[in-house]
């Protein structure tokens, strides 16, 4: 499922039709059982009604790594929960087998996909997952993002309970919205978003050096005042100076219409599979 997300945003990679099957999976995944998901909250809580007085049984969301429920705390604060679905390792550990074989075998078959390096890509896929299952890594994300944009007027991002959350769980103030992909295009908002995630995405890139690894539009809402609720940061990713440095000279290489600075700069930021003509790669 998660392999399949990733895939769904890879237009450059997958048809049309590809395209839209696997954009299903962003977010349409198998439910857990309610009676599943109060097992894991009262393994860490002992008995999740001391901190909660309502959680509600039917998930708002389901993804391949965790399901999320609404909830209310003690306090009356609503709140969503995100769980972890139990026993995912071992599942990873075999499903990523499966994906690595398949790889090889397309890689060997298909000339065309040497160039894409698709077993690279799984061992790519497979260490973000994995780093993915500890909450606590993406629960510092969160609070990372909120130190660096929280001040941004277009922007919410959901501030997580520290003393609620752990390895497996995670307890955020609900953000409310629609996928950003329902957001009728060429109108006043929709220029007014796309300038702002632009305008972010910038700053991420060539300032701070760190993006989100995971921006499918069931992750980025729009919020019912108009504003961008960014979800989900369990994979973030970050630049070195010299990505940085040579991601600036590919953006100013295309600009300026120079193919021969894009074509050195493409070479430098990534790692050829086989012997590359300079000359063909500027054409």
């Amino acid at each position: 499922i998660k392999f399949g997300q990733m895939l769904s945003t890879r237009s450059d990679l997958l048809p049309e039709a590809f395209i839209r099957e696997l954009s299903k999976l962003q977010d349409n995944t198998p439910e857990l059982p309610f009676s599943t998901v109060e097992v894991i909250l009262n393994e860490h809580y002992g008995d999740w009604h001391t901190y909660f007085s309502e959680i509600d049984p039917t998930p708002l969301g389901s993804a391949s790594i965790a399901q999320v429920h609404r909830a209310i705390l003690k306090d009356g604060t609503k709140v969503v929960l995100k769980v972890q679905r139990p026993g995912l390792l071992p599942l990873i550990r075999s499903d990523v087998d499966i994906l690595r074989t398949l790889a090889r075998m397309l890689d060997s078959l298909i000339e065309e996909i040497g160039y894409f390096n698709l077993p690279s890509l799984v061992d790519e896929f497979e260490r973000t997952i994995v780093e993915e299952l500890d909450f606590s890594r993406e629960r510092h994300n969160i609070e990372h993002f909120i130190s660096r944009y929280g001040d941004k007027a277009m922007f919410e991002f959901p501030t997580p309970y520290v003393e609620l959350s752990c390895s497996n769980i995670l307890v955020m103030a609900e953000l409310v919205g629609k996928k950003i992909t329902t957001v009728e295009p060429n109108t006043e908002v929709a220029h007014k978003m796309a300038h702002a995630m632009l305008e972010l995405a910038f700053e991420m890139i060539f300032k701070d050096g760190v993006f989100h690894g995971d921006p499918h539009p069931g992750n980025i809402f729009a919020t019912p005042d108009d504003r961008i609720a960014v979800l989900d940061f369990g994979a973030v990713g970050s630049f070195s100076p010299r990505q940085r440095d040579l991601l600036m000279r590919l953006i100013l290489g295309a600009n300026v219409g120079d193919c021969g600075m894009m074509a050195r700069t493409l070479m430098a930021l990534g790692h050829p599979t086989k012997r590359v003509v300079i000359s063909d790669l500027e054409n």
